[in-house]
């Protein structure tokens, strides 16, 4: 396989730089429930913490090149991190039509 072939379908997880993030701590989670005044990131509604309806997500993703740490990280509702995900799917959709199109010109 030519070393372009092999760019182009490997994963961002074995790239070598990419580094799995552990969970927060409860002392980073409580940090960030402090700073954020106990409301989500986005819509700024106040927080329910039950299970699975407070979702950490990356300001700037990981995928784009975001880091995993505090400065890079907010808390969210459910609602806002499922309207997140979509937007960043279709960001990346469209980079990846956009470099397919550039390395066939």
């Amino acid at each position: 396989m030519l070393p372009m072939q092999l760019e182009a379908t490997m994963k961002l997880s074995d790239h070598p730089d990419y580094v799995r993030f552990k969970p927060l701590t409860k002392m980073q989670f409580g940090k960030l429930v402090a700073e954020q005044g106990g409301l989500c990131a986005t819509c700024f509604e106040p927080l329910v913490f039950k299970a699975k309806q407070v979702r950490e997500e990356h300001l700037h993703q990981r995928s784009m090149g975001g880091k995993h740490d505090l400065g890079n990280i907010s808390l969210t509702c459910i609602k806002c991190a499922i309207k997140k995900d979509k937007a960043d799917s279709l960001a990346r959709k469209k980079l990846r039509s956009l470099l397919k199109t550039t390395k066939k010109s």
